[in-house]
């Protein structure tokens, strides 16, 4: 599980990439494969691959396609690589 001030994702088997800094009023989460729950104050989504969630502060949680894809990943400097989640932590 990854707790942001703006809200928390949990794992569920899945390849994704998490930027949220505590100096931004924003977190975004693309999901490459498998999939991943998000829950902010007022909303709880499930996002599948190739999605993006935003969370800004103040506002509800957007969902959109993905820049990021497992086939791009290598390309923007991320792994998608299998691996278990146990070897991720």
């Amino acid at each position: 599980m990854v707790e942001t001030f703006l809200g928390t994702i949990e794992v569920l088997g899945t390849c994704f990439n998490v930027e949220a800094y505590s100096t931004s009023r924003r977190f975004v989460t693309s999901l490459m494969e498998g999939s991943v729950q998000l829950t902010s104050r007022e909303q709880t989504v499930v996002l599948k691959p190739d999605q993006m969630a935003i969370i800004e502060t103040g506002e509800r949680l957007t969902v959109k396609k993905s820049p990021i894809s497992k086939n791009t990943a290598g390309e923007k400097g991320l792994s998608a690589l299998p691996m278990p989640l146990s070897k991720r932590l």
